[in-house]
């Protein structure tokens, strides 16, 4: 191994704490026009394709069971995953249309 001295540490330090936080960022990213409606034309698709898997989320449909009540503890747990279901589907939906629109515009 090969010794440091503490005057090379010191140095080092303070020389990356004294930087210009200007010279730190990274420049603006520019995008080319067909970069910019590629990118937001998958967004706005993932978007579009969870609105309709959101549409196709059916009503709950279970098979009888042998007593009533663990139909009835089943259909209500089936129900309130359809409706967890379209919940995320529709925030994706939301999400990546955003996202969409803002990379076509930005």
């Amino acid at each position: 191994m090969t010794a440091v001295s503490s005057e090379a540490v010191a140095t080092t330090a303070t020389a990356t704490t004294t930087m210009p936080v200007a010279e730190l960022r990274a420049p603006p990213a520019s995008d080319c026009l067909g970069c910019r409606i590629t990118g937001s034309g998958v967004a706005l698709g993932v978007a579009g394709y969870s609105l309709y898997e959101m549409r196709r989320v059916q009503p709950v449909s279970v098979a009888r069971q042998s007593s009533e009540a663990d139909f009835v503890r089943m259909v209500a747990a089936a129900a309130r995953d359809a409706h967890r279901h379209r919940i995320v589907l529709g925030a994706m939906a939301a999400v990546f249309g955003t996202a969409g629109v803002y990379r076509l515009l930005m």
